[in-house]
C-alpha cells in the first residue's frame, strides 16, 4: 500500500462517511420518513465504534497489517452500509449511490486484489437487496418524488468524496512524476560525469608520454649555456608542469574521487582550509557551529572551483565573500552578474561566458554533480549589475 494512503488516512475518511451517513439518518428521522431510525442509529454507532478501536490500537501497525485493517474495515462498512439501506427502502433507496464511494475509496489503499474484492462484495451487498419486497407505495407518486429528491442528495453528497479523491490522486501522481523524472536527470547528470572522468582520464594517459618528451628536451634546453636558449628551455618546463596540473585537475573535478566516503566534518574549519590557497583575496565570515557530512577532497574542490569562477568575475582586488552558515556555505562575487537567459544555462557541461581558453565550463557542472552526490544541493543566484551567489547546501550531522 502506498505509504500517503496510510490507516490514519482512512480512518479519518471513514469518520467522514459516517458523519455524512448520521446526518442523512437524522434528517430522514426529522422529515418523518417512517424509517426505524434507532436501529440505522445502532448500525451507525457500530461503524464508530470499530473506526475508534481502530484509531486506537492499530494505527502504530506496519504496511501490513494496515492493509489487512484497511480490508475488514472496509468489508465491515459494505455490510453497514447494506443494513441501512434494508432499513429504509432496500434497492429503492437512492442512497445505494454510497457503495460507489466505498469501492472507490478500496480501489485508493488497498491492493488491487482487495479492490476488487470489495468491488464484488459491494455488487453482490446491492443485489441482495433486490431479494426484499418492495414497499407498497413505491408506485405513488409522492413516493416517486421523494425517491427523486434523495437521488439528488445522494448525488450532492457523492460528488465532493469523489472530486476530492481523484484530485488526491492526481497530486500524487504529479508528484511521482515529478520524482521520477527527478530520478532521471539525476542518473544522467551521473552519466555525463562518469563519461567526462573517462574522457579526463584517456587523455591524460594518452598526453602523459608527449608531455614526458617535452619535459625532458625542456630540460636539456634549460642547462645550455646560451642564457636565451635556458630561459626558453624554463619556460616550456613550467608550461609543462601546467598541463600536467590541468589534466590531473580535470581528472579529478570530473569523478576519479567520487569514491571517497562521506564522513562527519566541522563546516568552518574545513571550509578555511579548503581555501586558505586563496589568502586575502577570499573574506571568510561566519563561523556556524556544527558538522556536516561530506567527502572533504571532493567538496573541497568544488568550493575551490566556485571561489575561482567568483575571483573571475569579480573586479580586479575585490575580494569574494564566503559567509559559512548552518550546514550552508555562501560564494559572493561583486561582478557583473548574469541575464535570467545566462543564468538558466549555468551548470550545463561546456557552458561558458568567458571568452576562448580562459575555461571550459566545466566549473559549476563538476560542482554542482560532486555536492549532489554527496546528497546537498547548489543555488546559483544573479542580479544584473550587483553579482552572483552561489549557495551550497550540504547534509547536517544528525545530532
Amino acid at each position: 500500500m502506498s505509504p500517503v494512503l496510510n490507516l490514519g488516512w482512512l480512518v479519518r475518511l471513514r469518520w467522514a462517511l459516517l458523519s455524512t451517513a448520521a446526518a442523512l439518518v437524522l434528517l430522514v428521522a426529522t422529515l418523518g420518513g417512517g424509517v426505524p431510525w434507532g436501529a440505522m442509529l445502532a448500525v451507525l454507532a457500530g461503524g464508530a465504534a470499530s473506526n475508534a478501536a481502530i484509531g486506537r490500537w492499530f494505527l502504530g501497525a506496519g504496511a501490513r497489517a494496515s492493509v489487512g485493517i484497511a480490508s475488514v474495515a472496509l468489508a465491515m462498512d459494505v455490510v453497514g452500509l447494506t443494513l441501512l439501506l434494508a432499513l429504509s427502502g432496500g434497492a429503492h433507496n437512492p442512497f445505494a449511490f454510497l457503495y460507489l464511494l466505498l469501492v472507490m475509496v478500496a480501489a485508493w489503499v488497498l491492493p488491487a486484489r482487495g479492490a476488487w474484492f470489495l468491488a464484488a462484495l459491494g455488487g453482490l451487498a446491492y443485489g441482495g437487496l433486490f431479494l426484499a419486497e418492495p414497499p407498497a407505495a413505491v408506485h405513488d407518486p409522492q413516493a416517486m418524488r421523494r425517491h427523486l429528491v434523495g437521488m439528488w442528495v445522494a448525488y450532492a453528497v457523492c460528488v465532493p468524496f469523489i472530486a476530492v479523491g481523484v484530485a488526491r490522486l492526481r497530486a500524487l501522481a504529479a508528484d511521482a512524476e515529478a520524482q521520477l523524472a527527478a530520478a532521471r536527470a539525476a542518473q544522467a547528470r551521473t552519466e555525463r560525469l562518469a563519461s567526462l572522468a573517462t574522457l579526463a582520464a584517456g587523455a591524460a594517459h594518452e598526453l602523459a608520454t608527449p608531455l614526458g618528451t617535452i619535459a625532458v628536451v625542456a630540460g636539456e634546453l634549460a642547462r645550455s649555456g646560451d642564457p636565451a636558449v635556458a630561459e626558453d628551455g624554463a619556460l616550456v618546463s613550467r608550461e609543462v608542469e601546467r598541463c600536467r596540473s590541468v589534466l590531473l585537475q580535470l581528472s579529478a573535478d570530473a569523478g576519479a574521487g567520487r569514491g571517497e566516503p562521506p564522513r562527519p566534518v566541522a563546516l568552518a574549519p574545513f571550509v578555511r582550509s579548503a581555501l586558505a590557497e586563496f589568502g586575502d583575496r577570499v573574506h571568510l565570515t561566519g563561523a556556524a557551529p556544527g558538522r556536516v557530512v561530506a567527502p572533504e577532497q571532493l567538496v573541497a574542490q568544488a568550493l575551490r572551483r566556485l571561489v575561482a569562477n567568483a575571483l573571475q568575475a569579480s573586479p580586479p582586488g575585490e575580494p569574494v565573500v564566503v559567509s559559512i552558515g548552518a550546514g550552508q556555505v555562501t560564494v559572493t562575487d561583486r561582478g557583473s552578474g548574469m541575464s535570467p537567459e545566462v543564468l538558466a544555462r549555468v551548470g550545463e557541461p561546456f557552458f561558458t561566458t568567458r571568452s576562448p581558453g580562459e575555461g571550459m565550463g566545466l566549473g559549476v557542472y563538476f560542482a554542482r554533480s560532486v555536492i549532489s552526490h554527496a546528497g546537498g544541493a547548489l543555488v546559483v543566484a544573479s542580479t544584473p549589475g550587483k553579482g552572483t551567489t552561489a549557495t551550497v547546501t550540504l547534509p547536517v550531522e544528525a545530532a
